[in-house]
């Protein structure tokens, strides 16, 4: 990893997620700081800014994909709901975007 994602990541350590009140785990940490990564110009680090923003985006579109697993009925609860998105999560690579891509396909396609 690059060296500013390795930062990015290790300012992320201890810090919980809001919406489940549960530490981040280490895909969406990673997910969080690439992100961030994609919207900070060409500075040297990623601002503590950058990644509130970016931490606040995904907590938004990881709340998103747990309503629509819900609506959808893919799953049955929220626990259900929260496995399926971190697998598609990995499969997106840990790019929030890439798996909101993906999310808005597979709602289209239905």
């Amino acid at each position: 990893m690059p060296a500013k994602l390795d930062r990015c990541v290790a300012d992320l350590e201890g810090k919980t997620n809001k919406r489940t009140g549960k530490p981040y785990t280490q895909s969406e940490k990673f997910a969080i700081c690439n992100a961030a990564m994609k919207k900070e110009s060409k500075a040297e680090f990623v601002a503590s800014n950058e990644i509130a923003l970016a931490a606040e985006h995904f907590d938004a579109k990881m709340n998103a994909c747990h309503q629509r697993m819900m609506k959808t009925g893919r799953a049955k609860s929220m626990d259900e709901a929260h496995q399926l998105c971190q697998k598609m999560l990995a499969k997106a690579s840990n790019d929030i975007h890439k798996m909101e891509f993906i999310l808005d396909m597979e709602f289209i396609n239905r």
